[in-house]
């Protein structure tokens, strides 16, 4: 295993001393549950195929707000799922029952660390579990949008129901960039787990990380950058159950 498993053994010293851990889950975990990644070049030309419009056109507020039937029959079918746990969700939940965890901080949007046990999560894309109306803001979960109407609609007012995400373009709430800062402000470790790419938020929170215990998870090279105090080059899956030993 060579620099990997001298890695891995340095990251479990880590995280056996660290008492706020501040951990990102990028697509890649999601990826490894079995969620496709809508936005990824692997899905790209099959989307357009079968829906004769982008993975852009679809998954977007202007096609929400002005094409709600192909909206919504694209994200039945591409973004509501139901699938497995990766064994990296089951390590940090573990983490956090031993108190090690301050914050998880996913671009999931399905409640995949919820399902493994976490509690302490943060999510900055949403949630396709909590769903509501607009205009009267009343509640509705998943369900209601996987087996209503083509345009599911608001019960009490017939208002077409918003998911409840943040697609590409919207603006993550103040209160959940907030939330981030505060976390990742106070962490005494730094986990970035399977992040493929560095989204522009992700840029942004880094600079308030003020330790030296940044570590960096993923199955595909990086370029060497001087923030990163450990490099594993490896999955999530295959990492971090073994660091928590």
């Amino acid at each position: 295993m060579g620099e990997n498993y001298e890695n891995i053994e340095r990251l479990r010293r880590v995280l056996r001393d660290a008492n706020s851990i501040v951990a990102f889950c990028g697509s890649d975990m999601v990826k490894t549950s079995g969620y496709a990644d809508i936005e990824s070049d692997d899905v790209f030309y099959d989307i357009e195929e079968r829906y004769h419009a982008s993975t852009t056109e679809l998954y977007s507020s202007r096609c929400l707000n002005t094409r709600p039937e192909k909206f919504f029959d694209f994200y039945r079918n591409e973004v509501i799922g139901e699938q497995q746990i990766s064994a990296g969700y089951y390590a940090l939940a573990e983490l956090e029952r031993r108190g090690k965890i301050r914050s998880i901080i996913t671009k999931d949007v399905h409640g995949i660390p919820q399902k493994a046990g976490c509690q302490r999560v943060i999510e900055p894309l949403g949630n396709i579990y909590k769903n509501e109306c607009p205009k009267c803001k009343r509640q509705y979960g998943i369900e209601y949008i996987r087996n209503g109407d083509k345009v599911p609609r608001c019960e009490s007012c017939n208002t077409a129901i918003r998911p409840g995400i943040v697609l590409p373009g919207e603006m993550i709430p103040n209160h959940i960039m907030t939330a981030m800062v505060d976390a990742i402000s106070r962490a005494d470790v730094l986990l970035l787990l399977g992040m493929t790419e560095v989204f522009y938020e992700l840029e942004k929170m880094i600079q308030y990380y003020k330790q030296d215990k940044l570590i960096y998870i993923r199955k595909t090279p990086m370029e060497p950058n001087r923030r990163v105090n450990i490099f594993i080059n490896d999955s999530v899956e295959a990492v971090l159950p073994q660091a928590i030993i």
